[in-house]
């Protein structure tokens, strides 16, 4: 679908004195597939995020069919407040949160095709997906003061069953709403920005971040890295053969 098509200007249309979050396959101008997610309100289409970290292990292959983003932003919406917008597999990366917190979101919005996976009596609520999803919203809520809202498919797609269990974590790291494993529903949970705030002041984990360190210490690993790669010989047309690369062609 292009950012053009009627069918999300329909959805859009939809949305006066509403704020939706809708996730499709997106086509760009050049032709290349994304997984995005788009921010309709008020009849209008907001923001789109383009899912940054595509999952390619286990039983999931999306570089096969799809390019990843290369933008991680909040955006202000008409609640109030500044919404934080990611897929799936970004939450499963430090930096996203961290990002999204940064850049002033109050409320972190995943929305997620989570396939239920080990299966066992042992954790929390005996799936271990189910599992990591929890610890992750409360440790990114904590730790960013922020609202998550994680919002999973349900249902079973070609043998793959989607767990539900859709949840609403506070700024404090407290479950604030469940929803059921396994079942459909519409559920509504009310929050209040003031929560925020309080737990800001509280806990000024954010006011004590240093994103200029984080940027030279980066800058640091990406260097590092990439001297790490040696350079791949050119060829010598005088010699008639391979030659090693003179010293000012090494990667920095």
């Amino acid at each position: 679908m292009r950012l053009d098509d009627p069918r999300l200007a329909a959805l859009a249309a939809e949305t006066r004195d509403l704020s939706v979050v809708v996730s499709f396959v997106e086509e760009s101008d050049d032709h290349r597939l994304f997984i995005s997610a788009a921010l309709l309100e008020d009849g209008e289409l907001r923001h789109v995020h383009r899912k940054v970290f595509l999952a390619n292990y286990g039983l999931f292959d999306e570089r096969r069919f799809f390019a990843s983003g290369s933008v991680m932003r909040a955006v202000a919406s008409r609640l109030g407040l500044r919404l934080g917008i990611c897929i799936c597999e970004d939450f499963w990366h430090l930096a996203t949160p961290a990002l999204l917190a940064l850049d002033g979101a109050h409320l972190l919005i995943n929305i997620s095709s989570s396939p239920g996976r080990d299966v066992a009596a042992i954790n929390e609520v005996g799936l271990g997906t189910a599992s990591s999803w929890r610890w992750m919203d409360r440790t990114y809520a904590q730790l960013t003061t922020s609202y998550v809202v994680f919002v999973n498919r349900v249902g079973v797609d070609e043998s793959i069953t989607f767990w539900g269990g859709s949840e609403v974590v506070g700024p404090a790291g407290d479950t604030r709403f469940g929803a059921p494993l396994h079942d459909e529903g519409l559920f509504t949970v009310e929050i209040d920005l003031a929560d925020v705030r309080r737990e800001r002041i509280a806990v000024p984990l954010l006011r004590d971040e240093q994103p200029e360190l984080l940027l030279r210490q980066i800058e640091r690993l990406v260097r590092a890295r990439a001297s790490e790669h040696p350079v791949a010989p050119v060829m010598d047309g005088s010699q008639g053969g391979l030659a090693p690369p003179a010293a000012h062609e090494a990667v920095p």
